[in-house]
């Protein structure tokens, strides 16, 4: 975490934000933007033990927030995410092996197998049923692969060709900001809870919509292998 202490750092985070970090041994869910709250930044975090499984919320201010839980069938939602990141991880690889067979620079290798492996991200996304499920429909997958299913694609129409640097920052861009937590979600976060108890489960309910599951732990994968 010492790392991630000292990129909050240089970024201009709070003391109080990043010196906590670096002595952190929980699971951090840390989103990529802060709040805006008026003209004001506002940043929280979600922290997970590790041994417990004890969810906690956190504040700018050092403080613990409202949420405390403890995980029960949620634990399937971050299995779900480390599942996808690590095969995220292994089809970048494969991905990457590929197009460097046909292609010489590696500016132009990594870009390529990024939006493929990204697409791929995509193809999940696009069968998982519902679409807030947290885990992929194994079923809806097969067949779509054999292009049974309308609207999805099968491998035999799948499309290899390179994507731009250009539309491949505009994903990575579009992804944050669908991250990003908005003024409007924290109000109806606040507007729709009575106790702190429920703010705390309709906090945690957001932040498994938003970070957690298969496909968002498969384009983690994918952008961490290649750096994003």
């Amino acid at each position: 975490m010492d790392t991630f202490a000292t990129n909050l750092k240089n970024t201009g985070y709070p003391y109080t934000v990043w010196h906590h970090m670096k002595n952190c041994k929980n699971i951090v869910l840390f989103p990529n933007n802060p709040l805006i709250f008026g003209n004001k930044a506002k940043i929280a975090w979600l922290e997970i033990d590790p041994d417990t499984y004890r969810v906690w919320s956190f504040l700018d201010t050092g403080e613990r927030g409202a949420t405390e839980l403890i995980l029960g069938e949620d634990i399937a939602a971050i299995n779900d995410f480390l599942t996808g990141f690590w095969m995220g991880v292994e089809v970048s690889v494969w991905s990457t092996a590929s197009f460097s067979l046909v292609l010489d620079k590696w500016s132009e290798i990594k870009t390529c197998a990024h939006g493929f492996a990204r697409s791929l991200a995509s193809y999940l996304e696009a069968a998982t049923q519902p679409k807030e499920a947290l885990t992929p429909n194994t079923e809806k997958i097969q067949a779509g692969l054999s292009g049974n299913i309308p609207g999805i694609a099968g491998l035999s129409s799948f499309n290899y060709d390179c994507i731009s640097s250009q539309e491949l920052q505009k994903q990575l861009q579009e992804d944050a900001e669908a991250q990003a937590w908005t003024f409007e979600e924290g109000k109806e976060i606040l507007d729709s809870s009575s106790t702190f108890k429920e703010l705390g489960q309709n906090t945690w309910d957001k932040f498994k919509e938003k970070y957690l599951g298969f496909t968002n732990g498969f384009k983690k994968g994918v952008d961490w292998y290649f750096g994003g």
